[in-house]
Order: structure tokens, then C-alpha cells, then sequence
């Protein structure tokens, strides 16, 4: 099982988002490529709890 990881500002485990993002085709509308998977550690992420913004790489392990 892989890490869990928390905001680093509140803590909060359930409500973190991590960003997915692909690169499409503009006239086709057909996949490219992926440009930003969510394990990236430049992932853009947020809390959604405290609005925290940051990257992947800021999360803090878990408390246990």
C-alpha cells in the first residue's frame, strides 16, 4: 500500500486533490499525450478543507 498523505497546512487525508492532465489534439479532439499524471510530484494539488494550494512534492505523510 502506498503512503497516505495530508495537507500540509490542516492535516485533513479525505479532501486532497491532485490534478490529472492530458494534451489533446485541437482540431481532432484526439489524445496526444498525458502531460501531468497525478504521482507527479509537480501534480498540482489543494485541500479542499482549508484551500491550501500547492504541488504533490508539499504533502506531508500522514500522522498515524
Amino acid at each position: 500500500m502506498s503512503e497516505i498523505l495530508a495537507c500540509p497546512e490542516c492535516g485533513e487525508i479525505k479532501q486532497v486533490t491532485t490534478t490529472f492532465s492530458q494534451m489533446l489534439l485541437v482540431n481532432s479532439g484526439r489524445h496526444y499525450c498525458t502531460s501531468m499524471k497525478t504521482h507527479d510530484a509537480d501534480s498540482p494539488a489543494n485541500c479542499l478543507k482549508c484551500s491550501w494550494k500547492g504541488e504533490r512534492k508539499d504533502l506531508k505523510p500522514a500522522i498515524k
